[in-house]
This record gives structure tokens, C-alpha cells and sequence, in this order.
């Protein structure tokens, strides 16, 4: 669970980055001369993409659960 916020964390600096960059084109005017420079709202697609599919589902928090407290529930 640690490394999973951990990770997301790095990919949210880079995703805030890449939307940073492409506001600031946006109101120099410098994404209307190079358009190549949209290419930074990849980072946060795939930051939104890695968030859903890591989302914890009722399926994934059962199972931790079970496999944190499986020697609890059987004293």
C-alpha cells in the first residue's frame, strides 16, 4: 500500500509538470505556433490511467485484509 502512494506520487509531480507546461503555452500563445508541445498532456493521461487501474476495489481491500489479519481471525 506504501509503495502504491509512493509511486503515484512521483507520477502526480510530473503529471502537475506536464500541465503547468501546457497552461503556460496556452497563455504565451506558444502552443498555437508549436503544437508539438501538447505531447505534455501525456504525463497526465498516465497518471490517470495508472490511478484507475490501482484504484482499490472491494475486491483488492478484502484481500488485504484477509491476508493482514488471516492469523488474527483464527485464535
Amino acid at each position: 500500500m506504501t509503495a502504491t502512494v509512493i509511486r503515484l506520487a512521483c507520477f502526480e509531480g510530473a503529471a502537475i509538470f506536464g500541465l503547468v507546461l501546457c497552461l503556460v503555452g496556452i497563455q504565451s500563445g506558444e502552443l498555437a505556433r508549436m503544437p508539438v508541445y501538447w505531447v505534455n498532456l501525456f504525463s497526465p493521461v498516465v497518471f490517470v490511467l495508472l490511478v484507475l487501474a490501482t484504484f482499490p476495489t472491494r475486491w483488492r481491500v478484502e484481500t488485504l485484509f484477509v491476508r493482514r489479519f488471516e492469523d488474527q481471525i483464527w485464535m
